[in-house]
């Protein structure tokens, strides 16, 4: 069973703590890739630019900032 990892992430518009589930490689097995989404705020539905990488120790790392 695949479980795809959630995480916190902070709205950088509304500044409020969202979970997002990462829906992340799509079958892409390439581990050492980057990728960019677009998220629309719950709250406040304004677009977040997410960049998810994979982290040293095989933990996702999610930056979020604001779409331009």
């Amino acid at each position: 069973m695949d479980v795809q990892p959630e995480r916190s992430v902070v709205c950088p518009f509304c500044f409020e703590t969202i979970q997002i589930v990462l829906d992340l490689f799509d079958g892409d097995s390439s581990e050492s890739s980057s990728r960019v989404f677009v998220y629309d705020c719950e709250v406040c539905c304004r677009p977040i630019e997410l960049s998810v990488s994979l982290g040293a120790n095989g933990d996702f790392i999610v930056e979020a900032d604001r779409e331009y």
